[in-house]
């Protein structure tokens, strides 16, 4: 239960201190054999680990676009490629193939992808059309098939995701199509209607859960700016970050109203949190946004911090140490201490292995102790 006392962390002045930690176990430490062979886990850019490392995509040494896996232990990448003597840079490559965040289940690499356009009818009225797919291919022979098709709307790609056993949830959207006064069919993926689909990966049954939170559509604005991700799991409850303008006032963050919507993955149904919008969260802990105030509220051991923070975005808390990618600073909880994050600014600390940090920027990753 999230404690109500709360602790306003005070900028301390401190010398460049090399980032030297305490290790303790927390459920995104890859040592923690629950987090790492589980069925239960949340993947998307930044948190897609596999064995003992990690599966992102990245530019490999052909300066080919490429899903890459980088082993903690050695810090090499490689593509997720099978075929023998492949070059990486041609399109039959599996790991070019992949053009969004895999999803590694029973010795398959699964993507989802989407085309779209506008058809001409028979009527002389145009139509806009999307065709989704959930693929699949071989970890061992790179063989590629279809495990689904679906038309109702879009899947966001890049973003976060949650394989619940064999099923994988992600959020999707209708593109918003409208008709403007040339004709023209007009699409967007921030706004439209937000949905949060599923997919079972052995049977390929898909299922769309509706829009998560109907009560915007009374605002125009909504119509072009809603927009909602997964940011991960807590008590089987998936918790989403929702945003939306209510009315246009200015060009500032601060017009978004920022929400959680929670769904449970048992009953199926959705409910509006009234923790601040997510910015990263896993069994121990919860971090939120208040973008009113610009700051983040660190509920951890019972215990609420709060945090002066520019934007909610790309921060973790990993054994009770708080990492903000865009300050210069991390924060020990347990100390209320601040140290330099010194030449590491911009990395973002996703796990640990072995007794040491993970420490990421684009397809960079750094090992600390």
């Amino acid at each position: 239960m999230i404690g109500d006392r709360t602790v306003k962390i005070k900028r301390i002045a401190l010398l460049l201190i090399p980032l030297i930690l305490l290790v303790s176990c927390n459920n995104k430490d890859l040592n923690n054999d629950s987090e790492n062979t589980g069925e239960n886990r949340f993947i998307d850019y930044n948190y897609n680990f596999y064995q003992n490392g990690r599966v992102h995509l990245g530019v490999n040494e052909n300066g080919s676009n490429v899903a890459l896996y980088t082993d903690f232990e050695t810090l090499e990448s490689v593509p997720l490629c099978a075929k023998p003597n492949c070059s990486h840079n041609n399109n039959e490559c599996a790991a070019k193939l992949i053009n969004s965040n895999p999803i590694i289940h029973n010795e398959k690499i699964y993507f989802l992808s989407y085309v779209d356009g506008v058809k001409e009818l028979s009527n002389g009225k145009r139509e806009y059309y999307i065709n989704s797919k959930l693929n699949s291919l071989s970890m061992a022979t790179s063989e590629s098939a279809t495990i689904c098709e679906f038309n109702d709307c879009a899947p966001y790609t890049d973003e976060g995701m949650y394989l619940y056993g064999n099923e994988i949830f992600f959020m999707a959207t209708d593109m918003g199509p409208y008709e403007n006064e040339y004709g023209d069919i007009v699409t967007s993926d921030i706004g439209g209607k937000q949905f949060l689909c599923s997919i079972n990966l052995d049977s390929g049954e898909y299922h769309n859960y509706g829009t998560i939170y109907p009560k915007d559509e009374a605002y125009e604005s909504a119509d072009s700016s809603r927009h909602g991700f997964i940011v991960g799991c807590k008590d089987l409850k998936l918790n989403i970050f929702y945003s939306y303008i209510p009315e246009h006032k200015s060009n500032s963050y601060k017009d978004f109203v920022l929400m959680n919507i929670e769904f449970d993955l048992e009953n199926k149904t959705f409910t509006e949190s009234s923790l601040p919008s997510p910015s990263y969260l896993d069994e121990n802990s919860y971090v939120g946004y208040d973008n009113q105030n610009e700051k983040n509220y660190i509920y951890y051991k019972d215990n609420t911090y709060e945090v002066d923070a520019e934007d909610r975005y790309d921060v973790s808390l990993i054994n009770g140490k708080y990492f903000d990618s865009n300050s210069d600073v991390w924060l020990d909880l347990e100390t209320n201490t601040e140290y330099s994050m010194g030449k590491y600014k911009g990395y973002i600390a996703v796990t640990m292995y072995e007794n040491s940090y993970i420490l990421i920027k684009g397809q960079r990753t750094v090992k600390l102790t």
